[in-house]
């Protein structure tokens, strides 16, 4: 997981802790969200998946 600094940050100022719990929540949720269709993309030939989060 990449965190890229935004133009509209303003402080610059955020807990690595929050980053962290961001990241596994996200990492959850396009987890459970493939599941039911892992079968179906292994057998298209989607190897690899990404997510971009903006």
């Amino acid at each position: 997981v990449f965190f890229l600094r935004s133009e509209d940050q303003t402080n610059g100022l955020s807990d690595p802790a929050d980053h962290s719990r961001l990241a596994e929540n996200m990492a959850r949720a396009f987890c459970m969200a493939l599941c039911p269709h892992l079968k179906l993309l292994k057998e298209d030939g989607m190897a690899k998946l990404g997510l971009r989060v903006t």
